[in-house]
């Protein structure tokens, strides 16, 4: 999550200690893994409740956080209380996934069908946020590289809260439906926002999703 995220949370949820995590090749983490998939980056973030002593966390991730998040839960399902999954995926990367990442990638290449300062400004983003361009590429091999593991969400049953844009073009609302589906044996809400994109809770104003997460984590505790 961002600082923007913990920033929104914070206020609804007093009584909630939030851990905002950078990981591998994000904001000031720039030690550890040069590469890395989201099965790495799961036993690293369950490595860090390891060395904090938290025997469970409820887990909030937003498009590769939640990536990461699931796969915590398919690995680790001991150390998982329940999942928030914003703007997240299961499938693996299509061609068109491809492309889109490597124009963030590649500096100066934009494509034809976007609008060129929008997409220059995310690039830019990209890049401030992963404290420089080289962790950007490892960042993209993990994303374009990820493997599906829709087949095995039927072993998660953990509460799962989704939360989706319906004008999400990097992950399209079917990556929501395709996870709620195959969630079989979770108790699971699905949430749809009908103006947003893949941005579902930072750089927007986001008030209505805060207080989403906030209901959701009230029911999960008054249920353990």
């Amino acid at each position: 999550m961002y600082d923007e995220t913990i920033t929104q949370l914070a206020p609804l949820l007093p009584q909630i200690n939030l851990m905002r995590v950078d990981m591998n090749r994000h904001g000031k983490t720039t030690e550890g893994r040069k590469t890395f998939t989201l099965w790495e980056q799961a036993d690293d973030l369950v490595a860090l409740l390891n060395s904090l002593k938290i025997e469970k966390a409820l887990l909030i991730g937003i498009s590769m956080g939640s990536c990461i998040a699931l796969r915590i839960a398919l690995k680790h399902p001991a150390r998982v209380l329940a999942l928030v999954l914003m703007a997240a995926t299961s499938t693996a990367a299509t061609a068109a996934d491809k492309q889109a990442f490597e124009y963030v990638r590649q500096p100066g290449a934009v494509p034809s069908t976007s609008n060129p300062p929008s997409f220059q400004r995310i690039k830019t983003e990209w890049v401030a946020r992963q404290s420089g361009a080289e962790n950007v590429d490892a960042i993209f091999e993990t994303i374009v590289e990820r493997d599906d593991i829709t087949d095995m969400l039927a072993s998660i049953r953990h509460p799962v809260l989704l939360i989706h844009g319906r004008l999400d073009r990097t992950w399209k609302m079917e990556e929501a439906v395709i996870i709620r589906d195959a969630l079989i044996n979770a108790k699971v809400r699905l949430e749809a926002l009908e103006d947003c994109g893949h941005r579902v809770i930072y750089a927007r104003d986001s008030e209505g999703v805060g207080m989403l997460i906030r209901d959701f984590i009230a029911q999960v505790m008054a249920n353990k």
